[in-house]
């Protein structure tokens, strides 16, 4: 199929590119109020093709889902794409070239491919195998991805992921919830005991939780809060809006957060959530130093906006049916040397979306949080925490040793400077 588009797109005097894609998806949804019941159990297999082509500077886009089509679908699918293209406005300086690939070990496991529907109804179980209510997920991925253009670029991987999600609750009470990615399988046995554990803990903070009073000073803020704190923030680095003036920044260099900091995008991380060896243009995953000690030191980029920034890319994000986007990988804080093991820690927060981006001013809920004074913990939850993403990063004073990964979120605890109304 892919040699009959090249066949077609090669007879137009245009730049071209083909992206295409399949996934395999099996998952089931079980939930327990007295017994366990599985939910919703699927397996799909999802993809198609979609065609990028360049007719004087603008670029059109066309896609098809399925995997058999014929010789007209594929010409109308070309032509569509090359009328887009010239009633476009929407300015495209090139596709990317061939360059060398890095080596991302840990993205591929045959194991998970061989996974019976079986084998996750059992673990599905031994996941949602608690006293509480609660909802369980588990599920596997196949995927396969191939890039081919008018510039030579001709590349094509495929990779595994295995995920599990449980979540307990108690109406009016509490809640609590743990999930694990995985691109090889896991000990599994072992990985449904930390997920219980670390679900099961936040369950009984959550249930025995209530409002608290004001505090204004340092707070410790943990990787899963910290990772909603910092999708404020994230959209500055990106080079598209760096390009249009809807970041805070407009070049690198200057001085984001503390000295101890440094904030990390990389999709070479072996194994890791969001890793791969090259982007949704073809261009090579490449690790960026985002902040480095306290500095902006890059921004991440696609290959159009690479060009009109003078940066590398290899930030592009995409499926068959949509054209590429700017997306962070896998976000890495390197950790620090503190123990933290007293004062205000925020587990949990919610409402991220509300925030402005580009004043960095929030107001988030506190899904869950807690006191620790002495070895005991006093939760609370139903506060916000009020503040601006900018000024946090500068107030930082301290940074956890030990890291926790949130899925492609790796960070330790942070302590920063906040108030909780």
């Amino acid at each position: 199929m892919i040699d009959k588009l090249i066949r077609i797109l090669e007879k137009m005097n245009v730049d071209w590119e083909i992206y295409f894609s399949k996934s395999q998806v099996t998952s089931v949804k079980f939930r327990k109020i007295k017994e366990i019941e599985i939910e919703r159990s699927t397996h799909k297999i999802v993809g198609g093709v979609g065609v990028r082509v360049i007719v004087d500077g603008y670029i059109g886009f066309s896609y098809l889902s399925g995997f058999s089509w014929s010789e007209e679908k594929l010409e109308n699918l070309v032509k569509s794409a090359y009328k887009i293209a010239k009633l476009s406005k929407n300015y495209h300086p090139g596709f990317p070239v061939p360059k060398a690939y890095p080596t991302v070990k840990g993205l591929y496991d045959k194991d998970i491919e061989r996974l019976a529907l079986e084998n996750l109804i059992s673990w599905g179980h031994d996941l949602l195998d608690i006293p509480q209510s609660g909802e369980a997920s588990i599920g596997s991925e196949v995927r396969e991805r191939e890039i081919v253009n008018s510039n030579g670029i001709n590349v094509r991987d495929r990779s595994t992921e295995f995920a599990m999600h449980l979540y307990l609750y108690s109406k009016g009470k509490g809640t609590g919830s743990h999930f694990g990615i995985y691109r090889t399988l896991p000990n599994v046995e072992r990985e449904i005991i930390n997920i219980k554990e670390n679900a099961t803990w936040e369950f009984e903070l959550s249930r025995n939780a209530k409002k608290i009073h004001g505090f204004s000073g340092e707070i410790i803020i943990e990787p899963k809060a910290l990772a909603s704190i910092f999708s404020i923030f994230l959209p500055n680095v990106l080079a598209k809006n760096v390009y249009l003036g809807k970041s805070r920044f407009s070049k690198v260099g200057e001085v984001v957060s503390s000295e101890n900091f440094t904030l990390i995008d990389d999709p070479t991380l072996e194994g890791g959530t969001n890793s791969y060896p090259f982007d949704g243009e073809g261009n090579p995953g490449r690790r960026k130093l985002i902040v480095k000690n306290g500095i902006l030191t890059s921004f991440l980029a696609d290959e159009k906006y690479g060009r009109l920034l003078h940066i590398e890319g290899g930030n592009a994000s995409r499926s068959y049916n949509s054209t590429p986007e700017i997306s962070t990988s896998n976000i890495i804080i390197l950790p620090g040397d503190s123990a933290l093991e007293e004062g205000v820690f925020i587990r949990a927060v919610y409402g991220e979306h509300t925030a402005n981006s580009i004043t960095g001013e929030f107001s988030l809920n506190i899904e869950l949080g807690y006191k620790v004074q002495r070895g005991e913990a006093i939760p609370f939850k139903g506060n916000m925490i009020v503040g601006n993403v900018f000024e946090m990063l500068r107030n930082i004073t301290e940074i956890g040793k030990d890291v926790e990964r949130i899925g492609a979120f790796i960070a330790p605890k942070v302590v920063t400077y906040s108030k909780i109304i």
